[in-house]
Order: structure tokens, then sequence, then C-alpha cells
């Protein structure tokens, strides 16, 4: 089970939802498997019920000026599961949540030198306060890591009513 990770002591009942429900924003970087820092990212993130879905719009910009897009639909399942899908998936992320920590694995299409090559993703987030969220997500391609993203998410208003 999801034991031994820094933990937000707080009252949380589902920390996606509670965390990511309104704006919030995150910046961080990846890191290639040399430890070298590949990119630089700043997200800028919505979150809202629709009916029995939570969306998640995503609005990325990459140090070198690249945008990008992304509308997650999360739907909950039976106790602390959810499936989470988007328009560049081919099979939802399954994810898991616990106390202050989330956690999805899925395969992305990553574009790389004009072509995309599906990586499978091994992504944590742990609530360290009520305001921040630690994300760290690990990229591997035939069971190896190829790259890490680190990102710092802070809330930055409630949702809207």
């Amino acid at each position: 089970m999801l034991q031994g990770k820094p933990q937000f002591q707080g009252t949380l009942h589902n920390p996606m939802t509670d965390f990511f429900s309104g704006h919030s924003t995150a910046s961080g970087f990846v890191l290639d498997r040399r430890g070298k820092v590949r990119r630089t990212l700043e997200i800028q993130l919505e979150g809202f019920w629709r009916d029995e879905v939570f969306c998640l719009a995503e609005n990325f910009t990459y140090g070198d000026g690249e945008r990008e897009e992304r509308v997650w639909e999360v739907r909950f399942l039976s106790g602390d599961e959810f499936l989470a899908q988007c328009a560049d998936l081919d099979k939802p992320a399954r994810g898991q949540f616990h106390a202050g920590e989330i956690r999805m694995d899925y395969v992305f299409p990553v574009p790389v030198g004009g072509r995309k090559i599906d990586l499978r993703f091994d992504d944590r987030m742990y609530r360290i306060s009520p305001d921040t969220l630690l994300g760290r997500a690990r990229l591997s391609k035939f069971g190896l890591e190829v790259a890490e993203i680190f990102l710092v998410f802070r809330k930055t208003g409630a949702a809207g009513k």
C-alpha cells in the first residue's frame, strides 16, 4: 500500500479533487537519464466537475516557448481507485489515492525527434501542505528509466460555483 511517503496530515477526502478543484499552477523540469535538465515547464490548471466526471484542464508552456493543452477526464471507481483519460491516451491511466498521495500509471506518446514514442509514466504526487503538492513522474521504455519530471503544484484559487 502507499506508506512511508510525506503526507499533509489535514482532513482529506479525495486528494485529487480537494487540491485540483479550481485554479492551480505548476512549475518544474524534465531530467534525462544522465540527470541533465532537458526542459523547463509551467502549467496552468483548472479543475471542475461535469456531471459525475472530474475534469482537469492543463495548459503547458515550455521554456522553449512550445505550448500544449490537455484535458483529463477522471472517473472514480470504488474505494480509492480511479481511471483518467485524455485525448492523447489509447488506454486510460489507472490511478489510486490515499491520504495525501496520488499515483497514476499510464503509457503516453511523447514527441522525440519528430516522432512519438510511447513511454510508461509512473506518476506520483504528494500533498505536503494545504496549498502545495510535489510531483515526480518516472518515464521508462522497455523497463529502463529514460527521464524524470519534477513539478511543484500550488493551489491558487477555489473552485468556481
